[in-house]
C-alpha cells in the first residue's frame, strides 16, 4: 500500500511549521495521519517547540495550580503546544492535572444535591455515573 504520498509542497510546509503549528493542525491541512506527521518529521529530524521557558512554565503551573484540566490548559497556549508536550513538562517538574477542571467542580457542587443523577450527566457529558 502506498498511502498518500509527500509532495515537494507537504515537505516545505511541514518544514516551516512544525515547531509552531499543533500537530493535529498539520495533519487536517495536509491531509496525513498523525503518524505519518510524527514519522516523517522524525526521519527529517525536525522537532517541536517545548515548554521551556521562564514565562511558560509559569504559565503552566499557574493553570495547573487554578485547576485547570489538560485540554483547557492547551487551549491556554493557543494551539503553541501538544497535550503530549504539555503533559510531560508537566510530569517533569512533578505537577499534575485534576481529573475534573474547575467549571466541572463548579457545576457538580452546585447543582448535586438538586439535580437527578441523570440531569447531572447532562450537566457533565464527558463523565459517567462513576464520578
Amino acid at each position: 500500500m502506498t498511502g498518500n504520498r509527500w509532495s515537494s509542497d507537504d515537505i516545505n510546509f511541514l518544514v516551516n511549521n512544525y515547531r509552531e503549528i499543533d500537530i493535529e493542525e498539520i495533519c487536517k491541512r495536509l491531509n496525513k495521519t498523525r503518524n505519518s506527521v510524527i514519522i516523517k518529521a522524525n526521519r527529517m529530524k525536525l522537532t517541536r517547540r517545548i515548554v521551556s521557558s521562564e514565562e511558560n512554565f509559569l504559565k503552566l503551573r499557574e493553570c495547573i495550580n487554578e485547576g485547570m484540566g489538560l485540554n483547557e490548559t492547551t487551549h491556554e497556549f493557543e494551539g503553541l503546544f501538544t497535550k503530549d508536550q504539555i503533559m510531560a513538562k508537566a510530569h517533569s517538574f512533578g505537577l499534575t492535572f485534576n481529573k475534573w477542571s474547575n467549571k466541572e467542580i463548579s457545576i457538580f457542587l452546585d447543582y448535586y444535591s438538586t439535580k437527578s443523577m441523570e440531569e447531572l450527566l447532562v450537566l457533565l457529558p464527558k463523565r459517567s455515573q462513576q464520578f
